[in-house]
């Protein structure tokens, strides 16, 4: 099983749009995925939605994908901070413990944090990179709002997780709003010129597990 986390600089980058783009490429490759939402928050009505967007798929490929959200918090903020305003305590060994007893069998798990790389899932200030040290992941995608400022974002977002973490590693800037082409061709030859994997491209992250 190939393991990839999603994460990002921060919310509303389009994290669940470019897993949903990068599970439809999985399954046209007649590859079985396992996405799994380890924390959804701003659920008023319990329904997880980031799970329902990404199982949006042709009924062929259905069978070979599996979606699971394990913790839903109605309060649209921080994943401790939502818990908390519900009465439960977020511990970072028990969101561990559930995603290492879920089964194995898919050709990729694809985990989608909630909010930036660098959330803290409990009072220990234990993050998303640290989830991806502790369940051996091969690969962090982070995903990157394509705009003004995404240089700075990307690179921040970069170094943090290369502090740590010596697996593969991609920027995904993503255009949410239409850019003058001179602004987005900057950003992206930008990130490269620093030595920073940068794609605007699903298939480009895919053909870093050479399939």
């Amino acid at each position: 099983m190939k393991k990839i986390l999603v994460s990002g600089s921060g919310t509303n980058v389009g994290k669940t749009y470019f897993c949903k783009n990068l599970v439809q490429k999985l399954l046209q490759l007649q590859r079985t995925v396992q996405y799994i939402k380890p924390i959804e928050t701003g659920l008023e009505n319990s329904l997880e939605k980031d799970a329902r967007y990404v199982s949006q798929q042709k009924k062929e490929h259905l069978f070979n994908l599996e979606v699971i959200t394990l913790l839903k918090f109605k309060f649209p903020m921080a994943p401790a901070d939502a818990a908390r305003l519900e009465g439960f305590t977020l511990k970072y060994e028990n969101i561990l413990n559930k995603i290492h007893k879920l089964p194995k069998e898919k050709d990729f798990r694809i985990i989608e944090g909630a909010g930036g790389i660098a959330v803290p899932l409990e009072k220990s200030k234990k993050d998303w990179l640290d989830l991806a040290l502790d369940l051996q992941l091969d690969m962090i995608v982070l995903v990157v709002e394509n705009k003004l400022g995404a240089i700075n974002q990307s690179r921040l977002a970069h170094q943090y997780c290369r502090s740590k973490f010596s697996g593969k590693l991609m920027i995904y800037l993503n255009n949410i709003q239409k850019l003058p082409n001179e602004i987005q061709k900057s950003n992206s030859e930008t990130l490269l010129d620093l030595g920073i994997d940068t794609t605007e491209n699903v298939s480009e992250i895919i053909n870093q597990f050479q399939l």
